[in-house]
């Protein structure tokens, strides 16, 4: 089964991503969380084939430490940062990891054609 973790404070943007997301897989199960906290929760249950959407700008763990402590669950190359933060220095730590990334504001043709490389990719 395919799961999607959506992961931003704001619920307009989960709320958002995920009318996109359920449009574009209906098949797939689409769960969200606020912060890191609600996105590892999910974890306890890790079966089946994620994916994963993630904020930077979050209270707590950003969005990059929240990748990486994913990482034992969700192969990087199936997430993304989707953030309004565009600074060089935060693109490069996830491309260097093999996380795609996603500038903010969304729209459903970024997301589909994300959504698609991310379940083309080779899992790492």
């Amino acid at each position: 089964m395919k799961k999607i973790l959506i992961v931003d404070d704001s619920k307009t943007a989960r709320m958002m991503l995920k009318h996109w997301l359920t449009a574009l897989r209906p098949d797939a199960t689409i769960l969200e969380a606020d912060g890191a906290d609600q996105a590892l929760a999910h974890m306890k249950q890790p079966e089946g084939e994620w994916m994963a959407f993630i904020d930077y700008n979050m209270e707590g763990l950003n969005g990059m430490e929240l990748v990486e402590a994913l990482m034992p669950f969700i192969p990087a190359t199936r997430m993304a940062l989707v953030t309004a933060n565009f600074q060089a220095a935060v693109q490069d730590r996830a491309h260097g990891k093999g996380i795609r990334f996603m500038k903010k504001p969304m729209n459903p043709k970024k997301v589909q054609m994300l959504l698609n490389q991310m379940e083309q990719a080779e899992v790492q």
